[in-house]
């Protein structure tokens, strides 16, 4: 793998097919949203952050993956300004399709999946699941890790403490304080 900073908020990794082999990937699982897949491209996103020194953030972050002639992957990871209003926000609003996806995901973030703020609302307009999360006791990497996981497993809605009030007050909550800890015994 390599990676490299194109500017002060964008860095460009290339995986090699070998590099795919290695782990016993092809490029077309990421298409097929295979869990291994899924796992490993997390992995070289949260080193990538880490290696070339950039803050990951759930609303502000975005990537591109394009397959390369060769069957490598280049992924490109963008990080756009965060506005001095949402440094001091500390809940987010995930939306998911079926309470399946949202279990998977509280299982998947376990052990450090307690750390984070969570309830879980019912979403009366669709069928699905709103899922609010703080930050709560998570730092650094393990928070980083988390908010990739997150946006495989669900949709970000939004961090606007407006619209949260407005989801909180318009949706039976199903689960308070605590919810991704709930959700792992289901």
């Amino acid at each position: 793998m390599k990676f490299r900073r194109v500017n002060n908020n964008t860095i460009n990794c290339i995986i090699s097919k070998e590099d795919l082999q290695q782990n016993g990937l092809h490029a077309n699982d990421l298409f097929e949203r295979k869990e291994e897949a899924l796992s490993f491209i997390r992995s070289v996103l949260l080193r990538a952050a880490r290696e070339q020194n950039m803050r990951l953030n759930p609303e502000y972050t975005s990537m591109q993956i394009t397959i390369l002639p060769d069957q490598g992957i280049s992924l490109t990871l963008s990080v756009g300004d965060v506005p001095e209003s949402a440094i001091a926000q500390n809940e987010y609003v995930y939306h998911f399709d079926s309470m399946r996806d949202v279990v998977s995901l509280a299982k998947h973030l376990q052990p450090n999946g307690e750390l984070l703020s969570s309830s879980l609302y019912e979403d009366t307009d669709e069928d699905g699941f709103f899922l609010v999360i703080g930050r709560g006791e998570a730092e650094g990497t393990d928070y980083e890790r988390m908010v990739v996981a997150m946006n495989e497993f669900g949709t970000l809605i939004t961090s606007h403490p407006g619209r949260i009030a407005r989801i909180k007050e318009h949706n039976p909550c199903l689960m308070t304080q605590g919810a991704i800890a709930q959700l792992t015994a289901l």
